[in-house]
């Protein structure tokens, strides 16, 4: 038989043709199902960087009570980068506001949050997401993650 190449060439079609709204949409289903690494997958290699990074340095700054991965990190979230919906919520609502061959800007709109603007860009011939994340504290201070808690260091409580 034959629509089974045919079956695979069409969704490969369908992926390479996800626009910025579609990456937005699957962002956000992805954390409202507790899929962090579906959502890392989604985001931008200078956004995978910093979010290890940071994993990281909560891991370390916590004595290993934080764990140092990405994924995990990131479905904590942190409304301030992006709406964290609650487990359940409904689809996001995306509409593209601006685009251009690199970038582009998707508003979303998720049950019980603020509407949020989303950067998207190119890479790889692929849309991912850029997350303006906050500046760290220069050192020896805590480390703050997605979820909006910082971790102590070892031995020290963490602040909510």
């Amino acid at each position: 038989m034959k629509t089974r190449p045919l079956f695979l060439a069409l969704a490969l079609s369908l992926a390479a043709c996800e626009g910025p709204a579609e990456v937005v949409y699957q962002y956000h289903q992805a954390l409202a199902q507790g899929r962090g690494d579906k959502a890392l997958s989604l985001l931008d290699a200078k956004t995978r960087a910093e979010l290890a990074q940071r994993a990281k340095a909560a891991h370390d700054a916590s004595g290993g009570s934080v764990s140092d991965d990405p994924a995990k990190m990131i479905v904590q979230g942190n409304p301030d980068f992006y709406p964290v919906p609650t487990p359940g919520a409904k689809a996001a609502e995306v509409k593209v506001l601006e685009a251009g061959p690199e970038r582009a800007r998707v508003e979303a709109k998720v049950q019980g949050q603020p509407t949020s603007v989303v950067d998207v860009v190119k890479e790889g011939g692929r849309w991912r997401i850029d997350l303006p994340l906050a500046p760290l504290p220069a050192s020896g201070g805590q480390a703050a993650t997605p979820g909006g808690q910082t971790a102590a260091p070892s031995g020290q409580p963490a602040t909510p």
